[in-house]
């Protein structure tokens, strides 16, 4: 997980911001790593990354891939909502994986459909079984990251809930979870009342305070 927040849409600067400045350092640590820099990679955020910052839609995550695929990696992200997955929160973050060239998983991604790695195929798909609900759309992503913090479109449709990148081109689509495990609610993990230590209660002579 790194930390990026976009808590303050109308201010937020994203990469640029305070809260952004994080992912430079994951980056800068991946490449004094060279050589020894793993093969693979799991990093967590909110899932509105992949629209920030507000003025510039899709450009940080943009420069994230940059980032990656300069570094030899391929990527796969998925937005996961916990709730649709039978369990009692409704928590959206996107999952960032990422394969290093040479290892098994680089070659498979490279090998396979698209499509098919989104939905039925790739690593997330499998864990998070889904259902594809629109067509695939591609991109280009440049080479140089400060090409897109300049000169990078407005575009919140670009990077859809779920996509792939290798070798600098993407591919993404929108999906359906499909789950028919057993679903969780809130009363299922909640403690009875009389198994409640007294220290969680606020006494009534201190509600004042």
């Amino acid at each position: 997980m790194f930390y990026f927040s976009i808590a303050n849409r109308t201010a937020n600067k994203g990469l640029d911001g305070k809260k952004g400045k994080l992912w430079w350092s994951i980056e800068t640590f991946l490449k004094q790593l060279k050589r020894d820099a793993p093969d693979y990679l799991l990093l967590e955020n909110v899932d509105r990354l992949l629209l920030s910052p507000s003025f510039q839609r899709g450009r940080d995550f943009a420069v994230i891939l940059s980032s990656l695929n300069n570094l030899g990696y391929a990527i796969e992200w998925r937005v996961i909502n916990a709730a649709d997955y039978g369990f009692p929160q409704r928590r959206r973050r996107v999952f960032i994986l990422g394969y290093k060239k040479g290892t098994a998983l680089y070659s498979k991604l490279k090998n396979t459909d698209p499509s098919d790695w989104i939905t039925q195929d790739g690593i997330a798909a499998k864990a998070f079984s889904v259902t594809s609900s629109d067509s695939i759309t591609t991109g280009i992503i440049p080479k140089s990251t400060k090409e897109i913090m300049n000169s990078f479109s407005n575009d919140k449709t670009r990077f859809k809930k779920a996509g792939i990148m290798i070798d600098g081109v993407y591919y993404t689509q929108n999906i359906k979870p499909h789950y028919t495990g057993t679903k969780i609610t809130l009363g299922d993990v909640l403690l009875d009342e009389k198994l409640i230590p007294e220290s969680f209660y606020i006494k009534d002579k201190d509600l004042l305070k």
